[in-house]
């Protein structure tokens, strides 16, 4: 097959992770400050704290997929982003708080399995191209990137801020789902 399943799903992972930081994150402080008045500074704070938990997990979590393979790891990404998203869309800025802190520590359950899924399968299938499967890697963690704020705006623009985070926790909810649902119907 053109790709193969065990790595179709950590990929879509490493998408799904950097569609969600690119639908949200360049919104993040005009919608704090203008739902909740908390300043643009407080919401750097929390946001880094997030990005820093993601650089403090991502060997833990990249080790984890090591010892169980990415899957169990992608679909409890998956889902705790979805559960991170919900919690942004909430209109208590406390439990919405908690969402800005937890959805980039989401990425580290998606981004180091998924990415080492690609490199295992590539290294023992075509050692010779493991560069150019990790530049694909890299191009796909960019389509999400640039395809986030893209559709993240349209939406928000449209809809609202509010509906756009609904929508991409949707989104990612069902990716999660149907991960799970297939990662279930592989163990057995």
């Amino acid at each position: 097959p053109l790709v193969a399943l065990d790595i179709l799903f950590p990929v879509l992972g490493v998408i799904f992770a950097n569609l969600g930081y690119g639908w949200i994150v360049p919104f993040l402080p005009l919608y704090y400050k203008q739902t909740f008045g908390i300043p643009v500074t407080t919401v750097g704070i929390l946001y880094s704290a997030g990005s820093m938990g993601y650089a403090v997990l991502s060997p833990f979590t990249g080790r984890l997929s090591d010892r169980y393979g990415p899957h169990l790891l992608g679909c409890a990404g998956a889902i705790l982003a979805s559960i991170s998203y919900i919690s942004l869309s909430f209109q208590n800025p406390i439990i919405s708080c908690i969402g800005c802190v937890c959805f980039p520590l989401s990425t580290s359950f998606m981004i180091p399995p998924g990415t080492a899924a690609v490199m295992r399968s590539v290294s023992e299938r075509t050692p010779s191209v493991v560069g150019l499967a990790t530049g694909i890697v890299n191009s796909l963690s960019s389509f999400g990137e640039f395809a986030g704020p893209l559709f993240g705006a349209i939406l928000a623009e449209k809809s609202g801020f509010m509906t756009a985070i609904r929508c991409y926790a949707i989104l990612v909810a069902g990716f999660g789902v149907l991960y799970t649902s297939v990662f279930l119907c592989r163990i057995r």
